[in-house]
């Protein structure tokens, strides 16, 4: 599968198993783990392919001495701060519980609304109004699926409670899926602002700091988790994921490996060190991890997607195709998975524009998706709605190197070379390993008869070209530098080109 795939950064699913036990006359005080799976997808740099990373959230059950004090002295406020933790991570518009039957559905939807009304009773006491309003606005926004209508919604609940923490984590959520990450952050500062120990907030903070690429914050609000809770599963796997985005893939490995020390059956942590392992290209590695993260998730379509991507890799077609279509069959609106099976589809080009088309009416901001679906158009022929769809993609995504170079090409078969040209140039500004983009920057130096220029671009997309092991195109370019190369020894004159 080439680059083109391989640019998508956190499609969040998160799949919710809550484990419940508390007794308020307990003496000491017990706290058994509530453990909560997220799943979500997360897509890498332009040189990656495309990596739906999910996640492992634990909450241990261990509570440090102070807090354990403060917890004595007050117990109603025990209460509060675990119903908190569990209720948090229900009203992110993220989360969704994984219930497998009806009288399940049932007893969780009794249990969330007794922790929501015994949680307000203590804040609000006795102003039954207040507390109603509160109640109600909440669950709305629970169940509200329209992003905009959940902001209205949480903004409500802190008109009449600036620092009521679930609408901060609510509204921070939909905020999220809005991309509106400044406005996110703010949030979810309020939220800290009023529980500093909280580990949860500083992994939701950390998430989106990464999403914004702002990387050292993401690391210092992973590292307060693990400072808060040395325990934590999720806080280590998604120091990793970080650490796999900006390729620091040693420390990577190292923070998927804690996770796995510390719960051997997280599923997630195996999925993220397989995504590890395939960008390194130790592709047997990766398979075991997957095959891992499946057997102890057999419905998880990420890690069905991950496989088939690296069997894609190691050109096990059917493989790969086998493994998409299990995972569109576990999810039918599973956009990465349409836009990698379109792909896989090579020129069976109705069946990979069908795909990508599909993919696009899932995720309507699929930059790659785009791009893909110009590629198909330029192997068509079709040039002008090739470049239709790269101007998306380019629009959607402005440092996104490959629809540059396509649409760069589809210039050049145009013969409006200047904005070949310019567009070439581009692409390995963003990419400056980008072994295809010196290909064709190559075919348009040849076009233009500046022969030194063909050859130094032919020479610098060769030895990227070996360097990623990709032989179909180092042919292809060895025989445009024979061509060069011998029609020099033959005479000084225009080059006939065969392009």
């Amino acid at each position: 599968m080439n680059m083109s795939i391989r640019n998508i950064k956190y499609s969040v699913f998160f799949v919710l198993t809550l484990l419940f036990s508390w007794s308020v006359n307990a003496t000491p005080i017990e706290m058994n783990c509530v453990e909560v799976n997220i799943d979500s997808i997360i897509t890498e740099e332009a040189t990656k392919k495309v990596d739906l990373e999910i996640i492992d959230l634990k909450i241990n059950s261990a509570v440090d001495e102070k807090m354990n004090n403060y917890i004595i002295e007050q117990r109603k406020y025990v209460l509060f701060f675990i119903a908190f933790i569990t209720l948090l991570l229900i009203v992110l518009g993220i989360i969704v519980p994984m219930i497998n039957s009806k009288r399940q559905v049932v007893a969780f939807e009794k249990a969330f609304s007794k922790m929501l009304e015994q949680i307000n009773q203590m804040k609000y006491g006795e102003d039954s109004d207040k507390l109603n309003g509160i109640s109600e606005l909440l669950s709305k926004a629970f169940d509200e699926k329209d992003p905009d209508k959940q902001i209205d919604l949480y903004t409500q609940v802190l008109n009449n409670d600036p620092v009521n923490i679930f609408a901060l984590c609510g509204r921070g959520s939909a905020l999220l899926s809005k991309n509106d990450f400044d406005s996110a952050i703010k949030d979810l500062d309020r939220a800290i602002e009023q529980n500093p120990h909280l580990e949860f907030l500083y992994i939701c903070r950390g998430i989106i700091f990464d999403m914004s690429k702002k990387y050292d914050k993401a690391v210092a609000d992973f590292d307060k988790a693990i400072e808060l809770n040395p325990n934590s599963v999720d806080a280590y796997v998604q120091r990793g994921l970080l650490y796999k985005d900006i390729k620091e893939y040693g420390k990577a490995i190292a923070d998927f490996g804690k996770a796995i020390e510390l719960n051997p059956n997280s599923s997630n942590a195996y999925l993220g060190r397989g995504y590890v392992y395939q960008d390194i290209e130790e592709y047997e590695k990766a398979i075991a991890d997957f095959d891992k993260s499946i057997k102890l998730n057999p419905n998880s379509e990420f890690a069905y997607l991950g496989r088939g991507d690296v069997f894609e890799d190691i050109k096990e077609h059917k493989k790969a195709m086998a493994d998409y279509d299990k995972a569109i069959e576990l999810n039918q609106n599973f956009a990465e998975a349409y836009n990698s099976r379109g792909y896989a589809y090579d020129d069976n080009y109705d069946k990979a524009l069908a795909d990508y088309n599909k993919a696009i009416e899932l995720k309507p901001d699929y930059a790659i998706a785009y791009n893909n679906r110009g590629w198909v158009y330029n192997e068509k022929g079709d040039y002008d709605m090739a470049i239709a769809d790269f101007n998306k993609a380019i629009e959607m995504d402005s440092e996104y190197a490959n629809p540059y170079n396509h649409r760069g090409f589809a210039y050049y078969k145009k013969e409006e070379y200047d904005k070949a040209i310019a567009d070439l140039d581009k692409a390995i500004e963003l990419n400056p390993e980008y072994s295809e983009a010196y290909y064709n920057r190559g075919l348009y130096f040849k076009k233009k008869k500046e022969l030194n220029n063909a050859l130094d671009s032919f020479s610098k997309g060769l030895l990227f070209a070996r360097q990623q092991n990709n032989t179909d195109l180092a042919n292809k370019i060895e025989n445009k530098i024979e061509e060069i190369e011998d029609y020099l020894k033959l005479t000084g004159s225009a080059i006939q080109t065969k392009d």
